[in-house]
């Protein structure tokens, strides 16, 4: 079986010890448009500060709807589960375009009838993670489009050319669960 698969030799390698094999590299991808109204309503949020719902909103739905579109993708394939799997968001003029990829997983030589697993970790962490008696299940992931507002902007640059220490600037983690 030919596959296009993004699995290093080594990842294929891993995946074998635990039985499966690779596929090919599937895709999501979905594209939102803010709008006039929404461009305008989150440019006055993006001012005051806080929770821009409109982008939280529109992140949220662009995501779902490119990893369900990977997944379809993934069980037409017959894959058991999707390894490596990344979300991207690339901005063009005046829409947002997501991105879900991963690297289709195959158990044996028949198609599986539906998906087990969707994990962001490669194919080398998905050995280490099978042999140590766990299982992935799915790929997860949440947002929140955040704006610190003109005035905490104003105020966080002014402290850094003092060299203060920036308290208005949250730290935020961005590492997937698997």
């Amino acid at each position: 079986m030919i596959a296009i698969s993004g699995l290093s030799g080594n990842e294929i390698f891993c995946l074998r010890q635990q039985g499966m094999y690779p596929g090919d590299l599937v895709i999501g991808n979905s594209v939102f448009s803010l709008g006039i109204i929404g461009g305008i309503a989150s440019g006055l949020k993006t001012i005051v500060g806080g929770e821009v719902s409109e982008v939280t909103s529109i992140i949220h739905e662009g995501r779902q709807k490119a990893y369900a579109r990977m997944l379809a993708e993934a069980e037409k394939h017959g894959g058991i589960g999707i390894t490596g799997v990344n979300n991207e968001l690339v901005q063009q003029v005046g829409n947002v375009e997501f991105l879900s990829i991963g690297s289709c997983v195959h158990q044996d030589q028949e198609k599986a009838e539906k998906l087990e697993f969707s994990t962001s970790a490669d194919g080398q962490e998905l050995y280490c993670q099978i042999d140590a008696g766990f299982a992935p299940k799915k790929f997860v992931f949440g947002n929140v489009a955040y704006s610190i507002g003109l005035g905490g902007g104003i105020l966080g640059s002014l402290k850094s050319l003092n060299g203060e220490k920036l308290k208005n600037f949250p730290r935020s983690s961005t590492k997937p669960v698997t």
